[in-house]
């Protein structure tokens, strides 16, 4: 039995990063656990929920990294009086990095980050308060060092799109603007296959959901050619955290 939560595991399967899935449960409904109650309900940024490192054979495990930590790391006034929590971890290719997000309530923004697993090499990918920046939303790791990832525009300065980034150097490319229009959930096979699947909320008009899969050409200026696998109905609830999403792999 293990002593905490697993929410992403490195892909030799010895290592796992946990999250506080009741303080995400209270500040992000539908991705933590129900009928648990955070006990820093009013607290903006505590310093006991965070992000731990735990071996999955022994279950022994530290925090890399408290959500006071970050919310202190360059902040803006709003940290201070907001909702922080930390959403959306995932381990690299190669289990080196892991990469996770920031968050802080009304209106929500964010921060995306990388590191090391045990906390180590912090780089900021994006920063939604940036007047250059975009708010990050989905991901996915293409390999070890570059990240697939939802950029939404918040300013005229921005364009929305899927982005292709580098880790730790601020490179960026924007995919196919015209074809990938929508945030989604995108997800990459394992190894190099040049293929890569994703999805799109419901139409607002329709309420039709579209899964399409991509492969993707081209050298520095990489390409895609859009497959539409299917649409499907997905009338949304009207409690958003009871929807249901694709997710595809």
């Amino acid at each position: 039995r293990l002593p905490r939560a697993v929410y992403t595991v490195r892909p030799d399967g010895l290592e796992a990063i946990s999250s506080d899935f009741a303080r995400t449960g209270h500040t992000r409904p539908g991705y933590g656990y129900v009928g648990i109650p955070d006990p820093n309900m009013e607290r903006p940024a505590p310093g006991d929920s965070g992000l731990w490192r735990m071996n999955l054979e022994t279950g022994e495990n530290e925090m890399i990294f408290s959500i006071a930590d970050l919310a202190s790391n360059d902040p803006v006034p709003a940290m201070r009086t907001e909702l922080n929590w930390f959403n959306h971890i995932l381990y690299n290719t190669d289990g080196s990095r892991i990469v996770f997000l920031h968050r802080w309530q009304t209106p929500r923004q964010t921060r995306m980050y990388t590191c090391r697993p045990d906390g180590s090499d912090l780089y900021r990918v994006s920063d939604a308060g940036d007047p250059c920046g975009w708010q990050a939303s989905h991901f996915w790791w293409r390999d070890a060092k570059t990240i697939m990832v939802w950029g939404g525009s918040l300013s005229d300065q921005v364009t929305s799109g899927y982005r292709l980034v580098t880790d730790r150097t601020g490179e960026e490319l924007i995919i196919n603007p015209d074809l990938l229009n929508q945030d989604g959930h995108m997800s990459y096979p394992p190894g190099e296959s040049g293929w890569f699947v994703s999805d799109t909320y419901p139409d607002r008009k329709t309420n039709m959901r579209l899964l399409f899969f991509c492969n993707e050409s081209g050298g520095p200026q990489i390409v895609v050619a859009r497959h539409d696998a299917g649409r499907f109905n997905a009338t949304e609830p009207s409690l958003v955290e009871c929807r249901c999403d694709f997710h595809p792999r």
